[in-house]
């Protein structure tokens, strides 16, 4: 069970218990009698956490990526499209633009457009921070866990010494 009476963060203790567990051999069932060594289990739990949890997102990421490319060269043909639009849509109000104010327009239009197609393709650039948004907590937990382990203090959960 789950300490939760002191000041350490509830997923760092269950990170502890998962590297203490390994370490002994009584983490699902005893793999070995007499566990693996320490390094093993930072390196094993390392491999096991990145494979399980960051090797699904990467490969969203990469198909995403992908997604993201094809369309650009779809806006890259929409551009002379909207260009041209936009010219005859200012004549025919019977106005005559300067360059800068025909091109502030195009971007802001062409920067609508990109957005709702990315949305609509599932492929908006803001996805792009999910690895990292995953990926930071992991290895915080992982930090802090080996450190209580190891015997010394976290500076952001203890305070300072």
């Amino acid at each position: 069970m789950v300490d939760v009476s002191d000041s350490t963060p509830m997923m760092v203790e269950v990170t502890k218990m998962v590297l203490e567990s390994v370490h002994t051999g009584t983490f699902l069932g005893s793999l070995t009698p007499s566990g693996l060594p320490w390094w093993a289990v930072i390196a094993g739990t390392t491999t096991v956490a990145r494979v399980l949890l960051t090797t699904p997102i990467s490969i969203y990421l990469q198909r995403m990526s992908v997604k993201q490319q094809s369309l650009n060269t779809l806006l890259k043909t929409w551009q002379t499209t909207l260009q041209t639009s936009l010219v005859a849509e200012t004549r025919m109000k019977g106005k005559e633009l300067d360059e800068d104010v025909l091109n502030k327009e195009l971007k802001k239009r062409l920067a609508r457009k990109q957005s709702r197609l990315m949305m609509m393709h599932g492929c908006h650039p803001v996805f792009g921070l999910l690895l990292p948004f995953v990926q930071f907590p992991v290895w915080m937990c992982m930090s802090f866990a080996v450190r209580h382990l190891a015997g010394r203090s976290v500076w952001l959960i203890d305070g300072p010494n």
